[in-house]
């Protein structure tokens, strides 16, 4: 099953690559803000029900990640000397990355694991 996602830059170039990053972060941010508004009375007929939100926020996460991860450190420090990121931008993401690459490390031992356990 294919996971849905807003990271759809239109060509692979950094400079598009970091355009749709930085949409893809905006529309979490958006999310994140409808989040904490969904039991406010009233709310749910502008800005949608909270299964909607919470589906809006999955997926805007889920993007964020994605577009983190299709940047190399490479890329970052390009578009950090290009100035298509500010130095607390190209920060923030760089981490990221390493937050994501933690969780990856842990995810493998977790599942190492599972597939290794005495019990099977």
């Amino acid at each position: 099953m294919q996971t849905a996602t807003i990271y759809n830059p239109q060509d692979n170039s950094l400079e598009t690559k970091i355009q749709a990053l930085k949409e893809t972060k905006l529309a979490l941010s958006n999310a994140e803000a409808c989040l904490k508004h969904t039991n406010d009375k009233g709310c749910n007929s502008v800005i949608g029900t909270k299964e909607e939100i919470l589906q809006a926020h999955t997926i805007s996460k889920n993007s964020y990640k994605q577009a983190v991860k299709s940047l190399s450190r490479v890329d970052l420090v390009k578009a950090k000397e290009q100035k298509l990121l500010s130095s607390n931008e190209y920060s923030k993401l760089t981490i990221s990355k390493d937050k994501a690459k933690i969780q990856n490390i842990r995810d493998s031992k977790k599942s190492y694991g599972k597939n290794n356990s005495p019990n099977r």
